[in-house]
C-alpha cells in the first residue's frame, strides 16, 4: 500500500507539545483517502498520538478498520497530537473512543470522519461523503465506540452476550441435525444446476434454525432472565438502547455495509447478534414488558434506539443479499431509504439524506453538496422526485413532519424534521383493501397527479371540498408518543361532535364512524411501520403514560384502556399511530376526522387529483400552503370526486 505525508518524529518534551502548530491537511486526490495510525499505549501512555496518511482507497481494502461513534458536544474540545510535530482538535466523544481503541503494544490504522476529512473544505467533505459507503465497505471491520460505561451499563453487555451464547449453544445442536437433513433439503430438481440457489435455500433454512433457537429463550420471563436481576437488567437495558448512537443517521451506512463490527461501550465488549437475538426474538416472545422501568423522554429514545437497530439489520441483510446476488437484487430508491429511516437524528438535517445516498440507487444522480444550504438541497432534491414521478411520496413526506427551515416552500419535505404524524398516504385501508383513494383508484389505470414546478411554486389539480368549522384541543403533545391526556381530549372532542344530535352525512351509525376515525381505518393484519413497532406497539403507544394521567377519573380511563388493551390490542395501537400529532376536526358540511394540531377554523380541506389522502390548506392568496394530510370520513376513497370540479391549486 503506498502512503503520502511525511513520517512522524514523536517529540521529546511536554512544552513542545503546548508549543505545536495546528495540523494542516494536503489536497486530497480523486479516489484517496487519509487513514490515521493511532500509536500504542506503550508509546506514550500519557497522550494520543496519530500519524495521518494518504492513501488510494482501491489500495486500502481490508487494511484498517473504520470507526463509527456519535461526535457529540464540542463544548471542550481535547487534544491529538499528529506528526510532523502538529496537533488536532477533537470532541470528548472522540477522544474517549480513540482511547478506548488504542491497543497496547501495537498501531492501529483507523478511519474516523472527523479527522480524515477537512472539515473546514466543503468541496471535500462532499467528495469524501460520496465515498463514505466504499470507505467502510472496504475496512476490514467498523468499530462502534458507545460511549463510556454508565448506567449499568456491564451488567446489560453481561446479559446481551449471555444470551448470545446461549444461543450459540442451541444453534450448534441444531446445526448437526442441519446438515444431516442438507440433502433431503437440495433434493428437488430446482436446486441441481443452479448452485446460487441451492445455497440460497440452505441459508434460509440457517435463519429460521436461528429464529426459532432465539425464540426458545423467550419460552418464559423467568427462563430468558435466569440468572440475572430481571428490573435491573431491564433498566441497564433501557439505558444502553437509548445511547444517541442508536438513532444518529450516520450510523445506519457504517453499520449497514460493515464486513465485521466490533461494539465497545466502557471497557466492554458486546455482540451486535445478541442485541437481536434479545428484541427481535427473544423478548418478544416472553412477552417482556418496559413499563415498570422507563417512562418519558428515556422510554421513546429507547424504542426509536431499539426500532432503528431492527431497520438497521434489515437493511444489512438485504444490503448481503444484494453484494452476493447482484443480478437478483437492486438497490432501493433513496426517497425510501429517507423515509424509512426519517425518525434518526443528525447535526445537520441534509445529513439525513447525504447519509443515506450511497447505500441507494440515486447515487450517481444526486451528490453531496456542502456548499449548497440546507433549503436548496431539499429544493434540488424534490424537484428531481418530481420529474421522476414521485412528487406525490415528496408530498405525503411533506405532510407529516412540520417544517423547522422557515422560507421552504410547504410543499417541499425538511428531511430534518422527525414525524410528528403517521403517513396517511401510504397507509392502508380497511375498507379498500389497498391504498385511500380520495383522489383517484390508487392504481396503473387510476389517475395521475399533475406537478408542475414553477420557481418556488408547486402547481397541481385539485378540488377544494369543505372548510374547517372546529377544531378540537389543539395543545395536545405532538411527541412520538401520544399520552393518555391526548386520547382523552380527542375522545372527549368527539363525543361533543356526537351528542350535538344530527347525523353523519354518509348516513352511517355513529359507532361506525367513531372508530373509522379513531382508527383512520387502518387495515388491521398489517402496517407499514417497523418490526419493533409491530412487537411492540401497545407497550410504545398509550401504556407507557398511564400512570401519568392527573384527573378526578383517571383510575376509570386507565381501566378502560387496559380492558381494551387486552380485548383489542390491534385496535389500541392503530388508534395511538392515527392520534399521533393531531386534533379532532369538524368541517362546515358536518364531516368529521382527525387533522394535524396546528389546523385552525378556515383552513381548507383538499383532494389533490392522483393521490391518495385529502390535505389541509391555508389560503394565502394567490396561494396555498400545506398544513399536512388529514383522515376526513367519508372522503377516502373518492366519494367526492364526481361532485367537485377540479381547479388549478398553487402551493407555496
Amino acid at each position: 500500500m503506498h502512503f503520502r505525508d511525511a513520517s512522524y518524529t514523536r517529540p521529546k518534551r511536554i512544552s513542545r507539545y503546548l508549543a505545536m502548530p495546528l495540523y494542516e491537511y494536503q489536497p486530497l486526490r480523486r479516489n484517496e483517502i487519509r487513514l490515521l495510525e493511532l500509536q500504542s499505549w506503550d508509546a506514550n501512555p500519557l497522550w494520543l498520538l496519530i500519524q495521518i496518511r494518504h492513501v488510494s482507497l482501491s489500495e486500502a481494502n481490508d487494511t484498517y478498520e473504520a470507526l463509527s461513534y456519535v461526535w457529540g458536544e464540542a463544548t471542550v474540545m481535547r487534544r491529538i497530537y499528529c506528526g510532523p510535530a502538529t496537533y488536532l482538535m477533537m470532541a470528548p466523544n472522540l477522544w474517549a473512543a480513540l482511547h478506548r481503541c488504542r491497543w497496547r503494544s501495537k498501531s492501529r490504522w483507523l478511519w474516523v470522519d472527523s479527522l480524515c476529512i477537512n472539515q473546514n473544505d466543503l468541496a471535500e467533505r462532499g467528495s469524501q461523503v460520496a465515498l463514505m459507503r466504499q470507505i467502510y465497505e472496504c475496512a476490514k471491520n467498523t468499530v462502534v465506540h458507545l460511549g463510556l460505561e454508565a448506567n449499568n451499563s456491564p451488567l446489560a453487555l453481561a446479559f446481551l452476550n449471555d444470551i448470545a451464547k446461549r444461543c450459540k449453544e442451541k444453534m450448534e445442536a441444531e446445526d448437526v441435525e442441519l446438515q444431516a437433513r442438507r440433502p433431503q433439503i437440495l433434493a428437488n430438481p430446482i436446486y441441481e444446476d443452479d448452485p446460487e440457489l441451492s445455497e440460497g435455500k440452505m441459508r434460509l433454512e440457517e435463519q429460521l434454525m436461528f429464529q426459532r433457537c432465539a425464540e426458545s429463550l423467550g419460552s418464559s420471563s423467568e427462563e430468558l432472565f435466569s440468572s440475572f436481576n430481571h428490573e435491573e437488567t431491564q433498566r441497564a437495558l433501557v439505558a444502553l438502547l437509548a445511547r444517541p448512537w442508536f438513532q444518529r443517521a450516520w450510523v445506519i451506512q457504517e453499520f449497514v455495509v460493515a464486513k465485521g463490527v466490533i461494539m465497545y461501550c466502557g471497557n466492554d465488549i458486546l455482540q451486535w447478534d445478541s442485541i437481536l437475538i434479545a428484541f427481535c426474538y427473544a423478548f418478544p416472545a416472553a412477552k417482556v414488558t418496559w413499563d415498570a422501568v422507563a417512562t418519558g423522554t428515556l422510554k421513546m429514545n429507547f424504542h426509536c434506539g431499539v426500532e432503528q437497530m431492527v431497520e438497521m439489520h434489515s437493511m444489512h441483510s438485504k444490503f448481503k443479499d444484494l453484494q452476493e446476488s447482484p443480478g437478483r437484487h437492486i438497490r432501493p430508491r433513496l426517497l425510501i431509504l429517507a423515509s424509512n429511516c426519517r425518525r434518526s437524528k443528525a447535526t445537520f438535517g441534509v445529513d439525513k439524506l447525504y447519509s443515506l445516498y450511497g447505500l441507494s440507487s440515486d447515487f450517481s444522480r444526486v451528490t453531496p453538496d456542502y456548499k449548497k444550504s440546507e433549503e436548496e438541497a431539499y429544493i434540488e432534491y424534490a424537484k428531481y422526485l418530481i420529474k421522476k414521478g414521485d412528487g406525490n411520496q415528496a408530498l405525503y413526506q411533506a405532510a407529516i413532519a412540520d417544517q423547522r427551515l422557515r422560507g421552504l416552500p410547504s410543499w417541499i419535505p425538511d428531511w430534518g424534521s422527525i414525524p410528528s404524524r403517521m403517513n396517511f398516504g401510504d397507509q392502508w385501508s380497511k375498507t379498500s383493501g389497498w391504498l385511500f383513494n380520495a383522489g383517484g383508484k390508487q392504481s396503473a389505470s387510476g389517475p395521475k397527479p399533475t406537478l408542475i414546478v414553477n420557481g418556488r411554486t408547486l402547481i397541481t389539480k385539485g378540488y377544494i371540498m369543505q372548510k374547517i368549522a372546529t377544531v378540537g384541543n389543539t395543545n395536545i403533545s405532538e411527541s412520538q408518543t401520544p399520552n393518555l391526556d391526548h386520547f382523552v381530549e380527542i375522545f372527549r372532542d368527539s363525543t361533543i361532535f356526537q351528542g350535538s344530535g344530527k347525523a353523519y352525512p354518509t348516513g352511517e351509525k355513529w359507532a361506525t364512524v367513531m372508530e373509522g376515525i379513531f382508527e383512520s381505518d387502518q387495515f388491521r393484519d398489517r402496517t407499514d411501520t417497523s418490526s419493533w413497532e409491530n412487537l411492540e406497539a401497545m407497550d410504545a403507544m398509550l401504556q407507557p403514560e398511564l400512570q401519568s394521567v392527573d384527573r378526578k377519573d383517571a383510575d376509570f380511563i386507565r381501566g378502560v384502556v387496559r380492558i381494551l388493551k387486552e380485548e383489542d390490542p390491534v385496535g389500541i395501537r392503530n388508534m395511538a399511530r392515527s392520534i399521533r400529532g393531531r386534533s379532532f376536526a369538524v368541517t362546515d358540511k358536518g364531516y368529521a376526522g382527525l387533522v394535524p394540531t396546528k389546523t385552525k377554523v378556515g383552513d381548507t380541506v383538499c383532494i389533490l387529483r392522483g393521490l391518495a389522502v385529502p390535505f389541509i390548506l391555508r389560503e394565502e392568496r394567490p396561494y396555498y400552503t400545506l398544513i399536512g394530510d388529514c383522515y376526513i370520513h367519508g372522503m377516502m376513497q373518492g366519494e367526492m370526486l364526481d361532485i367537485h370540479q377540479a381547479t388549478a391549486i398553487r402551493l407555496q
